[in-house]
């Protein structure tokens, strides 16, 4: 029996790693989800709401029964965010982004291509032919280190994918909360609209009785017009933040006909406190991991692009040389550049300012995230404030007002128009009271898209669900002091 010396059982396991290298290398394929389970894993950390990628029709039907059942009810913040990633467009657009970047792996695990090459010399009935195939072998020898890269690249897609999917939460959930408080505010507005509308009403009564100059008169006629006219507005308002929610849920035909509670949302009894959100911004905010993930991607290509800087390509083949009147002839080949002219200067600087250039958007991503973690913070604390200074001060005054007020329209102390205007001003200091609750939770909304997902247990603010009465009434007698005030009628004073 032949006996091996060490130097062939060294080559031959050399050669047999190559030949397992190159086995693995064909065996890269496609996975089922492109990577989207990760992405599930990212948002669920983050996020209460379930995301769907709608590849298949079923899919697409899973997505539009799930749809059809939450616009049944009245609209949440929470359903509007979860329809949004059923149904907006955008964001199944930025999932495919997956598929890319994992089809980009699979295509730097497979060997490239040979290169087959033919020549054929002839005169007369003599002639010479050259067959050879080439292959580029350092791309074999840098196959692992490409395949490092783009698997580094592949997280790095899922990481900005995931901060996309939190990105649309915070804006689709912040957009629920401008809507809700324009419908309100319409309501609100209409409201004004009567009271107006009674005061115009009465003001023309009197002076066709004698009772009231034409200067006063007109008054009350052009404040009723200018009440009509912002009341239009906010119509207009309120159907324009509509469509806008709409637009982030990805809705059109009959299915924007959902209807929304009729107030906002209470602000809790508690002021919000935590002073840890810089550190969990850091953490969490898969913005921040991407920036920190393309250092790592850009390393990588660097590192690459250092081992090719004098040659990109070493081709080795296998010739036949075929001659007319000779036996063929059998040979191997090898090609290589010459790194004369191009030594890969410019590559290499190239590579390291993009490393450098990686590096400052990381330091940027994270000075920003504590940044826009202080702003939001300071933007809930001082909405909860407002909240707190209106319906603890402000609107109790009001609404006392207007009950003295029509206390001393009963006993015919103050007439019509001092009992309207005084529920005028209570309705505006409830207007002041849904502004600041819309604040309140769209500043909430945005600081959790600034600490990258969900609030830690200390500033999570239940959602309470009881309503903030903004509109004040008016009593039974004031009620019929808007169409029962006849001219003469002493009250009419």
């Amino acid at each position: 029996m032949r006996m091996y010396s060490l130097f062939e059982i060294t080559r031959l396991k050399k050669m047999t790693s190559a030949a397992a290298a190159l086995l693995l290398a064909g065996c890269a394929s496609l996975s089922p989800d492109a990577g989207f389970k990760d992405v599930e894993k990212l948002t669920a950390a983050r996020l209460e709401q379930r995301v769907q990628w709608n590849r298949t029709s079923d899919g697409e039907q899973a997505a539009a029964v799930l749809t059809q059942t939450l616009l049944a009810q009245p609209l949440t913040a929470d359903a509007a965010v979860q329809i949004a990633f059923l149904n907006n467009r955008s964001l199944q657009a930025t999932y495919g982004e997956l598929g890319i970047s994992e089809a980009d792996v699979v295509s730097a695990g497979r060997l490239a291509n040979p290169i087959v090459s033919s020549q054929r010399w002839s005169k007369g009935a003599s002639f010479k032919s050259e067959i050879g195939i080439e292959f580029n072998f350092l791309s074999l020898l840098l196959l692992p280190k490409k395949l490092q890269m783009l698997k580094a690249n592949f997280e790095y897609t899922k990481l900005r994918v995931g901060d996309a999917v939190v990105k649309i939460a915070a804006d689709t959930r912040a957009q629920y909360y401008r809507t809700l408080a324009a419908q309100q505010t319409s309501a609100l507005q209409q409201a004004i609209v009567t009271s107006a509308e009674a005061a115009a009403e009465l003001a023309a009564r009197q002076y066709n009785a004698g009772n009231l100059s034409l200067k006063k008169q007109s008054r009350h006629q052009v404040y009723y017009a200018d009440t009509l006219s912002q009341f239009a507005r906010t119509q207009q308002q309120a159907f324009g933040e509509r469509e806008k929610l709409n637009r982030y849920m990805g809705l059109w035909g009959t299915r924007t006909d959902w209807r929304l509670p009729d107030q906002l949302p209470q602000v809790p009894g508690v002021r919000p406190r935590n002073d840890n959100l810089e550190a969990l911004a850091l953490e969490q905010r898969l913005d921040v991991q991407a920036a920190k993930q393309e250092v790592e991607v850009v390393t990588q290509s660097l590192g690459i692009t250092n081992v090719t800087r004098f040659v990109e390509t070493l081709m080795v083949g296998w010739g036949v040389l075929s001659e007319s009147n000779e036996a063929r002839r059998f040979g191997p080949s090898i090609a290589f550049e010459l790194p004369i002219f191009d030594q890969g200067t410019g590559r290499v600087a190239r590579e390291n300012v993009r490393l450098r250039q990686s590096a400052e958007r990381l330091a940027d991503a994270a000075i920003n995230a504590r940044s826009e973690v202080r702003e939001k913070y300071n933007d809930l604390l001082a909405a909860y404030d407002q909240v707190a200074h209106l319906q603890g001060s402000s609107v109790p005054l009001r609404r006392k007002i207007l009950a003295q007020t029509q206390l001393l329209y009963n006993g015919m102390l103050e007439g019509a128009y001092d009992l309207l205007e005084s529920y005028r001003e209570s309705t505006l200091a409830g207007q002041s009271v849904i502004d600041a609750v819309k604040d309140y939770w769209i500043a909430q909304a945005e600081l959790e898209r600034a600490v990258g997902g969900r609030l830690p247990a200390a500033a999570a603010l239940a959602k309470i669900p009881a309503a903030v009465s903004a509109k004040p009434t008016l009593g039974q007698d004031a009620s019929r002091a808007t169409n029962a005030v006849t001219p003469g009628n002493p009250h009419s004073h």
